[in-house]
């Protein structure tokens, strides 16, 4: 695991299919680090499931932070967040399994969307939900690793939900040692 430019990233851009753990992820890495943490979703997304209309301004007005953690694909609009960003972790977890833990979540309260949305796994949010992970799983992985070359951070990729684990126990590890000396 890349720990020294963890260690060092003020500005860590979490990316993944829905249902990767990237919010879950997020939210232990702002735990353990302390940095601001931004849920996209919860910026992104108005009333009625509907995208914010200033959205791209927003996202921009985000990455200018000085640190962050900022968890969420949304690449339009989002030219300065990866510019931005110091250290670039992507959770590439199997859709089936994406797929899983997307619906997994089915009626609990989530922290990275705003308390006015629910999921309502209903036939049609359940469909949107299935192609989106498929669908990301054949062009959004692929987008990703082809950015990959052309990223000015670090870019560290998590196959499975065992790395990410690994990566928080380490970091956990070294908090308690720094905690401790």
């Amino acid at each position: 695991m890349n720990l020294e430019a963890l260690s060092r990233a003020k500005r860590i851009a979490v990316l993944g299919n829905t249902g990767s753990g990237k919010s879950f992820l997020s939210k232990r890495l702002h735990e353990l680090t302390g940095l601001p943490l931004i849920h996209l979703d919860n910026e992104y997304w108005g009333p009625g499931w509907t995208p914010r209309p200033d959205w791209e301004k927003r996202q921009n007005e985000l990455a200018r932070g000085e640190s962050w953690i900022i968890d969420g694909n949304y690449f339009r609009g989002g030219e300065a967040r990866l510019a931005r960003a110091e250290l670039f972790i992507f959770l590439d977890r199997l859709a089936p399994l994406c797929a899983l833990a997307a619906v997994g979540r089915n009626g609990k309260k989530r922290s990275d969307l705003p308390d006015y949305l629910k999921e309502h796994f209903g036939r049609g949010f359940f469909q949107g939900l299935l192609f989106s992970i498929f669908g990301f799983w054949r062009k959004g992985r692929r987008r990703i690793l082809a950015l990959k070359e052309g990223l000015p951070g670090a870019f560290l990729r998590l196959k499975g939900s065992r790395a990410a684990n690994a990566l928080l126990r380490e970091l956990e590890e070294r908090a308690a040692m720094i905690k401790s000396a």
